[in-house]
């Protein structure tokens, strides 16, 4: 069951770390956040360009649209605020649509009611650059459709509209002072949405960085770190190694008994065994030691697998070393058994990932533990031939399971006597 949830845990951030990884401009958060600064903007915009009704005002004696012109500019205004109140229900799709199609309306009507070429035409250049950062990869045949809508409208407003040469009802100087303001205010929107929407990406992108950066944190100690980092960059496909390592195994004697007695509405079996096997960890800390997994009560190690340059002698003694700080940090009866060879090891299926080791000697570490008794550790015949403390070794002939009679060693530490 434990081997099963630290697999869901893995396979929960790999598939997070790939997720945002191949998502990364294509956030729905970035892009609602995109369209309601941009739908603030677009309000803060049409005000501005809306002043040019007080200049016309003030400085034309005769002006017959302007009851139009207020009402275009307010129902708008109320259009794209309702905008506004659908994003804050998360009613993304709706508050979008509704904004292109009301931008699109505002800017022809407003074409209509002036009349003549201002500029205005070019606001539908700046939406159809807006609109692109509002659909995600997945919806990019509806922001090419959108695309051409708004490139369309810009040609047709500026081929058919009237020069201000041609135009009757305002005077030439307004109208080239209206120009003016909208080729600013133009200008003015655009680098403003360049701006906010590089500002939204970059803010996003460093939010998912640092998640990358925990997630792969989090996964490199979870996962050896030689194939830590394959791990993450692979995405189907199995992993593996082999070469010679000693594998350790740690059984605690007596469990069922222990957890019998133990497991009530005060007390609790599990808890107590995995503050043991985490003060293991604490004391392995300085070992090239990598905890393969926690088998109910069982604690299995992989031994020289991060150092490279390590050679088969010192292998064999960071194990002997592993089991005397085992056995004097302990404080219930445990038994083990450590075995050297050649040992497979890796992740199968990266996409529900779970790290596991292989081979004869993960079999015979296994058999070992099983045939020593209480507060005692057997080492397999490799073993006994790379360790220098033969005094510490007493050789018996045993029956393993599966593997028949083998020479293996009973090991006791200098500060216990032999049995």
């Amino acid at each position: 069951m434990i081997d099963k949830q630290s697999a869901y845990i893995r396979a929960f951030f790999l598939r997070k770390i790939y997720h945002y990884r191949f998502n990364k401009l294509n956030n729905s958060a970035t892009r609602q956040s995109i369209l309601a600064y941009i739908t603030k903007l677009m309000i803060s915009i049409i005000i501005l360009q809306s002043a040019k009704l007080l200049i016309i005002f003030y400085t034309q004696a005769s002006f017959y649209n302007i009851q139009l012109h207020v009402l275009n500019l307010v129902l708008h205004l109320v259009i794209f605020t309702f905008v506004l109140r659908l994003l804050s229900k998360q009613q993304f799709t709706l508050a979008r649509k509704v904004l292109l199609l009301s931008f699109s309306t505002y800017l022809c009507f407003a074409c209509i009611l002036w009349e003549v070429n201002l500029n205005l035409q070019y606001y539908f250049l700046l939406a159809m650059f807006i609109s692109h950062y509002l659909f995600s990869h997945a919806e990019k045949h509806i922001a090419f459709v959108w695309s051409l809508v708004f490139l369309s409208l810009f040609l047709v407003a500026s081929f058919h509209l009237p020069s201000i040469n041609s135009a009757s009802n305002y005077s030439f100087h307004s109208l080239t002072n209206m120009r003016y303001v909208n080729a600013s205010s133009f200008a003015l929107a655009c680098g403003l949405c360049a701006w906010l929407i590089q500002h939204l990406i970059d803010q996003n992108w460093k939010k998912i960085k640092t998640l990358e950066n925990k997630h792969e944190t989090l996964l490199k100690k979870l996962f050896p770190v030689s194939l830590a980092q394959t791990l993450i960059d692979k995405t189907n496909g199995e992993l593996q190694q082999t070469k010679p390592l000693a594998v350790l195994f740690l059984d605690i004697c007596n469990f069922t008994q222990f957890a019998l007695m133990h497991d009530n509405k005060e007390q609790n079996s599990w808890r107590f065994i995995y503050q043991l096997f985490r003060n293991f960890d604490t004391v392995l800390k300085h070992l090239d030691v990598t905890r393969i997994k926690i088998n109910g009560d069982q604690y299995i190690l992989l031994i020289g697998l991060n150092n490279p340059s390590s050679t088969n002698k010192e292998i064999v003694n960071q194990g002997i070393q592993s089991i005397d700080l085992l056995l004097s940090t302990s404080t219930l009866p445990i038994k083990i058994g450590l075995a050297y060879g050649s040992v497979t090891y890796g992740v199968f299926e990266p996409s529900h990932p779970q790290f596991d080791i292989w081979g004869e000697a993960v079999i015979r570490a296994s058999r070992l533990e099983a045939i020593a008794k209480e507060d005692s550790a057997f080492i397999d015949e490799p073993s006994a031939h790379l360790f220098s403390g033969e005094q510490q070794l007493i050789p018996q002939k045993k029956q393993l399971k599966g593997i028949g009679y083998q020479n293996v060693y009973q090991y006791s530490p200098p500060t216990r006597p032999m049995s």
